[in-house]
């Protein structure tokens, strides 16, 4: 009955879950990551840090179509805050616009992460709103299609703003 299935690893660690998304017809996230959650802090060494994520989400958007996933059923996501240090958190924000380049729609969840907590010196998690609300607004002009947040509503408020300014004419 899902109609999304998010792979934290861009089928690395089980292509069943492409097999499932293929066979029931749900979207399917491709997230980048290195590593598992218990070493990917140490696997943040990158030569060219966007044009890796882009490999990889290239090659994982590949062998779920291989696997029966149609590509319209493809969602890609750069993976903020896994396997990647503060600097590179914040720089795939700033040019999140770069992965629309693979034709996927492009998701970033950041909502609440730990960059907007170093960046806001906000420690817990739950007085990160107003950093989160930044980086929504940020990502939305940038073309993003789906971010996922905690604060439905505020950063509902956000994007119809965002939208409302560019869809603006001046008569």
């Amino acid at each position: 009955g899902a109609d999304i299935v998010n792979d934290v690893s861009g089928l690395q660690f089980d292509n069943g879950i492409a097999e499932a998304a293929a066979r029931y017809g749900a979207m399917l996230v491709l997230m980048h990551m290195r590593g598992t959650p218990e070493t990917m802090r140490s696997m943040c060494g990158y030569g060219n840090l966007i044009a890796e994520i882009c490999d990889f989400l290239d090659e994982a958007a590949d062998k779920a179509a291989a696997m029966g996933v149609a590509r319209e059923s493809i969602i890609i996501d750069p993976g903020i805050g896994f396997a990647k240090d503060y600097g590179q958190n914040l720089f795939l924000l700033r040019h999140c616009e770069s992965f629309k380049a693979l034709g996927y729609p492009l998701l970033i969840g950041a909502s609440r992460k730990g960059c907007i907590g170093t960046a806001t010196g906000h420690a817990a998690p739950e007085e990160r709103l107003y950093g989160t609300l930044a980086v929504t607004a940020l990502c939305c002009r940038q073309g993003a299609d789906i971010i996922r947040v905690h604060d439905a509503r505020e950063n509902k408020d956000v994007i119809k703003m965002i939208e409302a300014i560019q869809g603006a004419e001046y008569v």
